[in-house]
């Protein structure tokens, strides 16, 4: 694992080696006669990797922090009907009432966790960014912001080719707003509050930092 942390003053700082979770809680005050308060915001009931990660995850965390794990409900939040999403909607925001009064959050980032479209992602992501009052992301998937294939969509506009031309654009739209909509969301939090992002790789430390 390697880290990203956004300081709350100044700018980006960057390790210059990947570091674990610390083994301490690192809070100028904690509450008294007990551990801080920590929420995991993850998949946990469902059989898949990011939960058993987040299992394990809590038992290492547990003499540290008092660990509270908020599941994300994935038949509400994967739903595509306009109704049911809705539904997905209230419980995130059920989620975002609960952590504000936790010490720190982490995310435990699938982006296909928060919903299928990337708007959807995206407007889920930010509620739980506002919510946290100490915030850290664990990117398990890192979209890189690779720039407009323009040739390849007048290409297909010029063969008449509509339905290709309109993926190429759906996938930038999806690819720039996961990638440089949250980076950018992410640096103005860290203007209010300290943030910090996880990943797995030195080259998406690296990706991050860029």
């Amino acid at each position: 694992m390697a880290s990203v942390e956004f300081e709350a003053s100044g700018p980006l700082l960057f390790p210059a080696q990947p570091e674990a979770a610390p083994s301490a809680p690192s809070f100028a005050a904690v509450r008294r006669g007990g551990r801080p308060r920590l929420a995991l915001v993850s998949t946990y009931s469902d059989l898949c990797g990011i939960a058993a990660y987040t299992k394990s995850l809590e038992k290492q965390l547990a003499d540290a922090f008092d660990v509270r794990v908020f599941d994300l409900n994935q038949f509400l939040l994967r739903a595509t009907h306009a109704r049911v999403r809705r539904f997905a909607d209230r419980h995130i925001q059920e989620i975002c009432r609960e952590i504000r009064e936790f010490d720190a959050v982490n995310l435990q980032l699938e982006h296909g966790t928060l919903g299928r479209s990337c708007r959807d992602i995206f407007r889920r992501f930010t509620w739980i960014a506002r919510a946290a009052p100490r915030l850290s992301v664990t990117f398990h998937t890192v979209f890189e912001p690779n720039e407009f294939d323009f040739k390849g969509f007048f290409r297909e506009l010029l063969s008449l080719n509509l339905g290709k031309a309109i993926a190429l654009r759906s996938q930038y739209n999806r690819a720039h707003l996961l990638s440089a909509g949250v980076a950018t969301h992410l640096r103005r939090a860290q203007r209010l509050k300290p943030v910090a992002i996880i990943v797995h790789t030195r080259r998406e430390l690296w990706h991050m930092r860029y």
